[in-house]
């Protein structure tokens, strides 16, 4: 396929970045958005109107880029996910979760005593994805979180960074390049970073192994929900009154040494009946 053919041939993926990180500098008429919702907004709706709205700008950007490189979705999407390609693709899932885990104890515990600011303001002040006023938790906020975390998130970034990202940059610079660009884009604005960059690369090899962006589309989602099904449970048995403090953070560092345990077995047996490889491609579109 030569360039005049290629749909990514004349798409610009440095665009689609800005606009993904743009709303963290500036979003214009946010606070607008904000104040004609309620005259005193709880902390919660900020972080509500700050996603849906750069959520659409984003998708926008993408039908955009999308329309200008004449790609053809139904290819880019392939095949419906299946039975035979969600296990294997959740399994995957799982083991990243497990990891990113790891990842985080391992290196937030540590940086905790030399930036505690630093880990507070990062980590433990963004880590709630469950809201609360301090006596009840409100529903239309938390539907509205659970649908921007478990749906939205999913669907949009996965057609972004697996989908129209993942191309260009493999027609750009070659497949392992751009694997690895995306998912270090990818991974830049995640409070986790080391994980975030991990899962991205596990995304991608589930969207090349078996030619659907649904499977990543279904195993982000899961992800996902297992996140906020967790912070659920722990909302629910605290409170909501309860604040996780740093200090919480720190003396749960034994399940990072869990989580990497399990990592270290599953790898193990796995190596012990490693499953055939075959060549992996993006789907062509053509």
């Amino acid at each position: 396929m030569d360039a005049t053919e290629n749909p990514f041939s004349k798409i610009q993926g440095k665009y689609l970045v800005a606009i993904w990180i743009l709303p963290i500098i500036w979003l214009p008429g946010a606070e607008s958005i904000l104040y004609a919702l309620t005259a005193d907004p709880q902390w919660y709706w900020w972080n509500i109107v700050f996603y849906y709205y750069s959520s659409l700008l984003f998708a926008v950007a993408i039908l955009i880029t999308g329309a200008y490189g004449r790609v053809n979705w139904y290819a880019l999407f392939g095949d419906r996910a299946s039975r035979e390609t969600l296990i294997p693709g959740l399994k995957l899932t799982l083991l990243i979760f497990l990891f990113s885990m790891s990842a985080v104890y391992a290196t937030f515990i540590p940086f905790s005593y030399l930036s505690p600011e630093f880990v507070q303001w990062w980590y433990i002040d963004t880590l709630s994805v469950i809201y609360t006023d301090g006596s009840t938790y409100p529903f239309l906020p938390n539907l509205l979180g659970f649908v921007s975390l478990v749906i939205i998130a999913p669907v949009v970034e996965e057609v972004a960074f697996r989908g129209i990202l993942l191309h260009r940059w493999s027609y750009k610079w070659g497949m392992k390049k751009a694997i690895i660009i995306s998912s270090f884009i990818f991974a830049v604005l995640h409070i986790d970073p080391i994980g975030a960059f991990v899962f991205g690369v596990g995304m991608c090899i589930l969207y090349l192994r078996f030619q659907s962006l649904w499977v990543p589309i279904f195993c982000h989602a899961a992800n996902n929900l297992v996140v906020w099904i967790l912070e659920a449970y722990y909302r629910a048995s605290a409170g909501p009154d309860a604040v996780y403090t740093l200090d919480d953070f720190r003396s749960e560092w034994f399940l990072g040494i869990i989580y990497a345990a399990i990592i270290v077995l599953w790898v193990y047996f796995y190596l012990q009946n490693p499953k055939g490889l075959r060549q992996w491609r993006l789907p062509a579109l053509q």
